[in-house]
Protein backbone atom coordinates (compact mmCIF):
# COMPACT_ATOMS: atom_id res chain seq x y z
CA UNK A 1 0.00 0.00 0.00
CA UNK A 2 1.33 3.44 -0.92
CA UNK A 3 2.52 5.49 2.00
CA UNK A 4 0.75 8.68 2.95
CA UNK A 5 2.77 11.89 3.09
CA UNK A 6 4.89 11.92 6.19
CA UNK A 7 4.17 8.27 6.89
CA UNK A 8 7.64 7.87 8.27
CA UNK A 9 8.83 9.33 11.52
CA UNK A 10 9.71 12.98 11.98
CA UNK A 11 11.37 14.17 15.17
CA UNK A 12 10.64 10.69 16.51
CA UNK A 13 6.92 11.01 15.82
CA UNK A 14 4.80 9.15 13.27
CA UNK A 15 1.51 10.55 12.03
CA UNK A 16 -1.43 8.47 13.24
CA UNK A 17 -3.51 8.72 10.07
CA UNK A 18 -6.17 6.35 11.43
CA UNK A 19 -6.94 8.81 14.23
CA UNK A 20 -6.92 11.74 11.78
CA UNK A 21 -9.48 10.03 9.54
CA UNK A 22 -11.69 9.00 12.47
CA UNK A 23 -11.72 12.65 13.54
CA UNK A 24 -12.54 13.72 9.97
CA UNK A 25 -15.34 11.15 9.79
CA UNK A 26 -16.77 12.45 13.07
CA UNK A 27 -16.73 16.00 11.71
CA UNK A 28 -18.51 14.96 8.52
CA UNK A 29 -21.14 13.03 10.48
CA UNK A 30 -21.70 16.01 12.78
CA UNK A 31 -22.23 18.42 9.88
CA UNK A 32 -24.46 15.80 8.20
CA UNK A 33 -26.68 16.09 11.27
CA UNK A 34 -26.76 19.84 10.61
CA UNK A 35 -27.32 19.50 6.86
CA UNK A 36 -30.16 16.99 7.10
CA UNK A 37 -32.55 19.62 8.49
CA UNK A 38 -33.07 22.10 5.59
CA UNK A 39 -34.43 19.53 3.09
CA UNK A 40 -36.69 18.07 5.80
CA UNK A 41 -38.22 21.38 6.95
CA UNK A 42 -41.33 21.18 4.72
CA UNK A 43 -42.19 17.70 6.07
CA UNK A 44 -41.40 18.72 9.67
CA UNK A 45 -43.63 21.76 9.43
CA UNK A 46 -46.45 19.73 7.90
CA UNK A 47 -46.37 16.83 10.39
CA UNK A 48 -45.43 18.63 13.63
CA UNK A 49 -46.99 22.00 12.88
CA UNK A 50 -43.73 23.92 13.28
CA UNK A 51 -43.97 27.68 13.00
CA UNK A 52 -41.37 29.70 11.10
CA UNK A 53 -39.44 30.60 14.27
CA UNK A 54 -39.31 26.99 15.51
CA UNK A 55 -38.30 25.81 12.03
CA UNK A 56 -35.50 28.36 12.04
CA UNK A 57 -34.21 27.06 15.38
CA UNK A 58 -34.20 23.50 14.00
CA UNK A 59 -31.47 24.70 11.63
CA UNK A 60 -29.65 27.37 13.66
CA UNK A 61 -29.45 25.63 17.05
CA UNK A 62 -26.11 24.08 16.04
CA UNK A 63 -24.55 27.42 15.08
CA UNK A 64 -25.91 29.15 18.18
CA UNK A 65 -24.45 26.53 20.52
CA UNK A 66 -21.10 26.56 18.72
CA UNK A 67 -21.04 30.36 18.77
CA UNK A 68 -21.64 30.50 22.53
CA UNK A 69 -20.00 27.31 23.85
CA UNK A 70 -16.89 26.82 21.75
CA UNK A 71 -14.31 27.81 24.36
CA UNK A 72 -16.16 26.05 27.20
CA UNK A 73 -16.13 22.85 25.17
CA UNK A 74 -12.46 23.41 24.43
CA UNK A 75 -11.77 23.50 28.17
CA UNK A 76 -13.27 20.03 28.50
CA UNK A 77 -11.14 18.83 25.58
CA UNK A 78 -8.00 20.13 27.29
CA UNK A 79 -9.01 18.63 30.65
CA UNK A 80 -10.38 15.15 29.87
CA UNK A 81 -8.71 14.36 26.56
CA UNK A 82 -9.66 15.10 22.96
CA UNK A 83 -10.29 11.52 21.85
CA UNK A 84 -12.54 10.79 24.80
CA UNK A 85 -14.52 13.97 24.10
CA UNK A 86 -14.80 13.07 20.41
CA UNK A 87 -16.40 9.73 21.29
CA UNK A 88 -18.72 11.45 23.75
CA UNK A 89 -19.75 13.83 20.97
CA UNK A 90 -20.62 10.95 18.65
CA UNK A 91 -22.67 9.30 21.39
CA UNK A 92 -24.52 12.59 22.02
CA UNK A 93 -25.20 13.04 18.31
CA UNK A 94 -26.62 9.55 18.00
CA UNK A 95 -28.77 9.95 21.12
CA UNK A 96 -30.17 13.26 19.90
CA UNK A 97 -30.94 11.83 16.47
CA UNK A 98 -32.69 8.77 17.89
CA UNK A 99 -34.80 10.88 20.26
CA UNK A 100 -35.67 13.25 17.45
CA UNK A 101 -36.89 10.39 15.26
CA UNK A 102 -39.68 9.65 17.78
CA UNK A 103 -40.53 13.27 18.63
CA UNK A 104 -44.24 14.01 18.58
CA UNK A 105 -44.17 17.78 18.89
CA UNK A 106 -42.12 20.95 18.62
CA UNK A 107 -40.69 20.75 22.16
CA UNK A 108 -39.44 17.20 21.73
CA UNK A 109 -37.86 17.94 18.36
CA UNK A 110 -36.10 21.09 19.58
CA UNK A 111 -34.82 19.26 22.68
CA UNK A 112 -33.37 16.55 20.45
CA UNK A 113 -31.76 19.16 18.20
CA UNK A 114 -30.20 20.73 21.29
CA UNK A 115 -28.60 17.37 22.11
CA UNK A 116 -27.40 16.97 18.54
CA UNK A 117 -26.02 20.50 18.68
CA UNK A 118 -24.03 19.67 21.82
CA UNK A 119 -22.56 16.67 20.03
CA UNK A 120 -21.74 18.84 17.03
CA UNK A 121 -19.89 21.45 19.12
CA UNK A 122 -18.03 18.77 21.05
CA UNK A 123 -16.76 17.13 17.88
CA UNK A 124 -15.74 20.22 15.93
CA UNK A 125 -13.76 21.53 18.91
CA UNK A 126 -12.14 18.23 19.88
CA UNK A 127 -11.31 16.92 16.40
CA UNK A 128 -8.77 19.54 15.21
CA UNK A 129 -7.00 19.39 18.57
CA UNK A 130 -6.85 15.62 18.27
CA UNK A 131 -5.48 15.86 14.73
CA UNK A 132 -2.89 18.37 15.90
CA UNK A 133 -1.71 15.80 18.46
CA UNK A 134 -1.84 12.84 16.09
CA UNK A 135 0.02 14.43 13.16
CA UNK A 136 3.79 14.67 12.89
CA UNK A 137 5.00 18.29 12.57
CA UNK A 138 5.61 17.96 8.83
CA UNK A 139 2.09 16.62 8.22
CA UNK A 140 0.15 18.86 10.57
CA UNK A 141 -0.89 21.56 8.11
CA UNK A 142 -1.86 18.94 5.53
CA UNK A 143 -3.90 16.93 8.04
CA UNK A 144 -5.69 20.02 9.39
CA UNK A 145 -6.32 21.23 5.85
CA UNK A 146 -8.01 17.93 5.03
CA UNK A 147 -10.00 18.23 8.27
CA UNK A 148 -11.41 21.57 7.07
CA UNK A 149 -13.50 19.71 4.44
CA UNK A 150 -15.76 18.32 7.17
CA UNK A 151 -18.38 21.09 7.01
CA UNK A 152 -18.96 21.38 3.24
CA UNK A 153 -18.82 17.58 2.85
CA UNK A 154 -21.40 16.92 5.56
CA UNK A 155 -23.63 19.79 4.41
CA UNK A 156 -23.50 18.54 0.82
CA UNK A 157 -24.46 15.04 2.01
CA UNK A 158 -27.48 16.54 3.73
CA UNK A 159 -28.52 18.47 0.61
CA UNK A 160 -28.00 15.54 -1.78
CA UNK A 161 -28.69 12.38 0.26
CA UNK A 162 -31.39 13.93 2.43
CA UNK A 163 -34.04 14.25 -0.32
CA UNK A 164 -33.27 10.72 -1.57
CA UNK A 165 -34.05 9.28 1.88
CA UNK A 166 -36.95 11.63 2.58
CA UNK A 167 -38.94 10.49 -0.44
CA UNK A 168 -39.39 6.83 0.58
CA UNK A 169 -38.83 6.97 4.35
CA UNK A 170 -39.84 10.44 5.50
CA UNK A 171 -37.99 12.67 7.91
CA UNK A 172 -38.04 10.08 10.73
CA UNK A 173 -36.28 7.60 8.48
CA UNK A 174 -33.66 10.23 7.63
CA UNK A 175 -33.10 10.97 11.35
CA UNK A 176 -32.64 7.24 12.07
CA UNK A 177 -30.27 6.73 9.15
CA UNK A 178 -27.99 9.63 10.12
CA UNK A 179 -28.01 8.56 13.79
CA UNK A 180 -27.06 5.05 12.65
CA UNK A 181 -24.00 6.45 10.85
CA UNK A 182 -22.94 8.15 14.10
CA UNK A 183 -23.36 4.86 16.01
CA UNK A 184 -21.27 3.00 13.43
CA UNK A 185 -18.45 5.54 13.62
CA UNK A 186 -18.62 5.49 17.42
CA UNK A 187 -18.06 1.72 17.30
CA UNK A 188 -15.04 2.21 15.02
CA UNK A 189 -13.68 4.87 17.37
CA UNK A 190 -14.04 2.62 20.42
CA UNK A 191 -12.18 -0.19 18.65
CA UNK A 192 -9.37 2.18 17.64
CA UNK A 193 -8.82 3.73 21.06
CA UNK A 194 -5.47 2.01 21.44
CA UNK A 195 -4.14 3.95 18.43
CA UNK A 196 -4.97 7.38 19.81
CA UNK A 197 -2.31 9.99 20.26
CA UNK A 198 -0.96 10.44 23.80
CA UNK A 199 -1.97 13.64 25.61
CA UNK A 200 0.58 16.45 25.64
CA UNK A 201 3.03 16.33 28.50
CA UNK A 202 3.13 19.04 31.13
CA UNK A 203 1.18 20.30 34.13
CA UNK A 204 -2.61 20.46 34.00
CA UNK A 205 -3.80 24.07 33.78
CA UNK A 206 -6.88 25.46 35.49
CA UNK A 207 -9.81 26.35 33.17
CA UNK A 208 -9.57 30.06 33.87
CA UNK A 209 -5.84 30.07 33.19
CA UNK A 210 -6.44 28.30 29.86
CA UNK A 211 -8.98 30.96 28.88
CA UNK A 212 -6.76 33.82 30.06
CA UNK A 213 -3.71 32.52 28.23
CA UNK A 214 -5.68 31.96 25.02
CA UNK A 215 -7.42 35.34 25.05
CA UNK A 216 -4.18 37.16 25.84
CA UNK A 217 -2.72 36.15 22.47
CA UNK A 218 -3.63 38.23 19.38
CA UNK A 219 -3.20 35.25 17.03
CA UNK A 220 -6.30 33.29 18.08
CA UNK A 221 -8.42 36.45 17.89
CA UNK A 222 -7.17 37.22 14.38
CA UNK A 223 -7.75 33.65 13.20
CA UNK A 224 -11.29 33.65 14.62
CA UNK A 225 -11.98 37.03 13.02
CA UNK A 226 -10.61 35.86 9.66
CA UNK A 227 -12.89 32.83 9.88
CA UNK A 228 -15.95 35.00 10.58
CA UNK A 229 -15.06 37.41 7.76
CA UNK A 230 -15.52 34.54 5.31
CA UNK A 231 -18.32 32.50 6.89
CA UNK A 232 -20.63 35.52 7.24
CA UNK A 233 -20.95 36.18 3.48
CA UNK A 234 -20.59 32.50 2.56
CA UNK A 235 -23.34 31.50 5.01
CA UNK A 236 -25.56 34.28 3.68
CA UNK A 237 -25.11 33.12 0.09
CA UNK A 238 -25.59 29.44 0.99
CA UNK A 239 -28.87 30.16 2.79
CA UNK A 240 -30.33 32.56 0.26
CA UNK A 241 -28.91 31.09 -2.98
CA UNK A 242 -31.93 28.77 -3.55
CA UNK A 243 -34.31 31.72 -3.08
CA UNK A 244 -32.19 33.89 -5.38
CA UNK A 245 -32.07 31.19 -8.06
CA UNK A 246 -35.85 30.76 -7.98
CA UNK A 247 -36.91 34.41 -7.64
CA UNK A 248 -34.29 36.13 -9.79
CA UNK A 249 -33.40 33.44 -12.31
CA UNK A 250 -36.70 31.59 -12.49
CA UNK A 251 -35.26 28.17 -11.60
CA UNK A 252 -37.07 25.22 -10.01
CA UNK A 253 -36.79 24.32 -6.33
CA UNK A 254 -35.15 20.97 -7.14
CA UNK A 255 -32.66 22.56 -9.49
CA UNK A 256 -31.88 25.32 -7.01
CA UNK A 257 -31.19 22.75 -4.29
CA UNK A 258 -28.79 20.83 -6.54
CA UNK A 259 -26.96 23.99 -7.61
CA UNK A 260 -26.63 25.01 -3.95
CA UNK A 261 -25.12 21.59 -3.15
CA UNK A 262 -22.51 22.13 -5.88
CA UNK A 263 -21.77 25.55 -4.36
CA UNK A 264 -21.12 23.87 -0.99
CA UNK A 265 -18.97 21.11 -2.51
CA UNK A 266 -16.73 23.71 -4.17
CA UNK A 267 -15.77 24.91 -0.71
CA UNK A 268 -14.35 21.45 0.04
CA UNK A 269 -12.37 21.61 -3.22
CA UNK A 270 -10.80 24.84 -2.00
CA UNK A 271 -10.05 23.22 1.37
CA UNK A 272 -8.12 20.39 -0.27
CA UNK A 273 -6.23 22.70 -2.65
CA UNK A 274 -5.18 24.85 0.29
CA UNK A 275 -4.09 21.79 2.29
CA UNK A 276 -1.71 20.90 -0.55
CA UNK A 277 -0.36 24.47 -0.74
CA UNK A 278 0.21 24.62 3.02
CA UNK A 279 2.02 21.28 2.84
CA UNK A 280 4.23 22.84 0.15
CA UNK A 281 5.10 25.70 2.50
CA UNK A 282 2.95 28.63 1.30
CA UNK A 283 2.73 31.10 4.19
CA UNK A 284 -0.53 31.56 6.09
CA UNK A 285 -1.21 35.26 5.59
CA UNK A 286 -1.09 34.92 1.79
CA UNK A 287 -3.65 32.10 1.93
CA UNK A 288 -6.01 34.41 3.85
CA UNK A 289 -5.29 37.71 2.09
CA UNK A 290 -5.48 36.43 -1.50
CA UNK A 291 -8.95 34.82 -1.31
CA UNK A 292 -10.21 37.82 0.66
CA UNK A 293 -9.22 40.13 -2.22
CA UNK A 294 -10.53 37.69 -4.85
CA UNK A 295 -13.91 37.34 -3.13
CA UNK A 296 -14.24 41.11 -2.74
CA UNK A 297 -13.97 41.51 -6.51
CA UNK A 298 -16.17 38.49 -7.22
CA UNK A 299 -19.04 40.07 -5.27
CA UNK A 300 -19.53 42.70 -7.98
CA UNK A 301 -19.72 40.06 -10.70
CA UNK A 302 -22.04 37.73 -8.80
CA UNK A 303 -24.66 40.46 -8.36
CA UNK A 304 -24.11 42.25 -11.68
CA UNK A 305 -27.18 42.21 -13.92
CA UNK A 306 -24.90 42.95 -16.89
CA UNK A 307 -23.49 39.40 -16.77
CA UNK A 308 -25.26 36.27 -17.97
CA UNK A 309 -26.83 34.12 -15.23
CA UNK A 310 -24.65 31.03 -15.91
CA UNK A 311 -21.50 33.16 -15.59
CA UNK A 312 -22.75 34.67 -12.33
CA UNK A 313 -23.33 31.18 -10.95
CA UNK A 314 -19.80 30.14 -11.95
CA UNK A 315 -18.52 33.16 -10.03
CA UNK A 316 -20.48 31.88 -7.00
CA UNK A 317 -18.64 28.57 -7.30
CA UNK A 318 -15.28 30.35 -7.52
CA UNK A 319 -16.25 32.41 -4.45
CA UNK A 320 -16.99 29.23 -2.47
CA UNK A 321 -13.78 27.49 -3.56
CA UNK A 322 -11.68 30.58 -2.87
CA UNK A 323 -13.11 30.89 0.63
CA UNK A 324 -12.18 27.28 1.29
CA UNK A 325 -8.56 28.47 1.41
CA UNK A 326 -9.39 30.70 4.38
CA UNK A 327 -11.12 27.87 6.25
CA UNK A 328 -8.25 25.43 5.84
CA UNK A 329 -5.61 28.04 6.67
CA UNK A 330 -7.29 29.22 9.86
CA UNK A 331 -7.88 25.70 11.20
CA UNK A 332 -4.25 24.82 10.56
CA UNK A 333 -3.14 27.89 12.53
CA UNK A 334 -4.45 26.70 15.89
CA UNK A 335 -1.35 24.70 16.93
CA UNK A 336 0.96 27.62 16.12
CA UNK A 337 -1.03 30.31 17.92
CA UNK A 338 -2.16 28.30 20.96
CA UNK A 339 -0.08 29.40 23.99
CA UNK A 340 0.92 25.75 24.49
CA UNK A 341 -0.43 22.30 23.57
CA UNK A 342 -2.39 22.43 26.84
CA UNK A 343 -4.50 25.29 25.44
CA UNK A 344 -5.04 23.82 21.96
CA UNK A 345 -8.62 22.79 22.68
CA UNK A 346 -9.45 26.21 24.13
CA UNK A 347 -7.88 27.92 21.12
CA UNK A 348 -9.84 25.77 18.70
CA UNK A 349 -12.95 26.57 20.72
CA UNK A 350 -12.39 30.27 20.05
CA UNK A 351 -11.96 29.55 16.32
CA UNK A 352 -15.21 27.59 16.35
CA UNK A 353 -16.97 30.53 17.98
CA UNK A 354 -15.63 32.85 15.29
CA UNK A 355 -16.76 30.73 12.37
CA UNK A 356 -20.20 30.08 13.82
CA UNK A 357 -20.68 33.74 14.65
CA UNK A 358 -20.27 34.32 10.91
CA UNK A 359 -22.67 31.51 10.01
CA UNK A 360 -25.22 32.73 12.55
CA UNK A 361 -25.13 36.33 11.29
CA UNK A 362 -24.79 35.56 7.58
CA UNK A 363 -28.45 34.98 6.71
CA UNK A 364 -29.98 37.84 8.76
CA UNK A 365 -27.31 40.38 7.72
CA UNK A 366 -27.81 39.49 4.06
CA UNK A 367 -31.58 39.67 4.47
CA UNK A 368 -31.28 43.07 6.18
CA UNK A 369 -29.11 44.47 3.35
CA UNK A 370 -31.56 43.25 0.69
CA UNK A 371 -34.62 44.48 2.59
CA UNK A 372 -33.10 47.90 3.31
CA UNK A 373 -32.12 48.51 -0.31
CA UNK A 374 -34.84 46.56 -2.08
CA UNK A 375 -32.31 44.80 -4.28
CA UNK A 376 -29.99 41.78 -4.10
CA UNK A 377 -27.13 43.97 -5.33
CA UNK A 378 -26.73 45.34 -1.79
CA UNK A 379 -25.23 41.99 -0.79
CA UNK A 380 -22.05 42.87 -2.68
CA UNK A 381 -21.28 45.58 -0.12
CA UNK A 382 -21.61 43.09 2.74
CA UNK A 383 -19.15 40.80 0.97
CA UNK A 384 -16.78 43.67 0.22
CA UNK A 385 -16.75 44.84 3.85
CA UNK A 386 -15.95 41.30 5.03
CA UNK A 387 -13.21 40.99 2.38
CA UNK A 388 -11.54 44.21 3.54
CA UNK A 389 -11.69 43.01 7.15
CA UNK A 390 -10.17 39.65 6.16
CA UNK A 391 -7.34 41.35 4.26
CA UNK A 392 -6.56 43.66 7.19
CA UNK A 393 -6.43 40.77 9.66
CA UNK A 394 -4.18 38.77 7.31
CA UNK A 395 -1.68 41.64 7.18
CA UNK A 396 -1.61 41.93 10.98
CA UNK A 397 -1.22 38.15 11.24
CA UNK A 398 1.74 38.37 8.88
CA UNK A 399 3.69 40.50 11.37
CA UNK A 400 2.80 38.28 14.33
CA UNK A 401 3.88 35.07 12.58
CA UNK A 402 7.14 36.65 11.45
CA UNK A 403 7.91 37.48 15.08
CA UNK A 404 6.99 33.93 16.13
CA UNK A 405 9.30 32.53 13.43
CA UNK A 406 12.09 34.81 14.68
CA UNK A 407 11.74 33.38 18.18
Amino acid sequence: MAALPGDGTENGKRTRWAICFIALGAGIVSSFHLGKAPPALPLLRLELGLGLIAAGWVVTTFNFLAMTMGMVTGLFADAIGRYRLLLLGLATLATGGLLGSVAEGTAGLLASRFLEGLGFVTIIVAAPSLIGEAAAPGDRRLALGIWSTYMPTGMALGLIVGPLVLAPFGWRGLWLAVAGVAVALLAVGLLARGAQAPPPAGPVETPWRNIRLTLSRPGPWLLAGSFASFTLPWGGIAVWLPTFLVEEWGGSLGGAGLLTAVFVICNAVGNLACAWLMHRGVVRWILIATPSVVNGFLAFGIFSEALADPLRYVLCLVFSASGGFITATVLAGGPLHAPSPRQLGTTNGLLVQGTNLGFFLGAPVTAWAVAASGTWQATQWVILACAVAGLAMALVLRGIERRLAGH
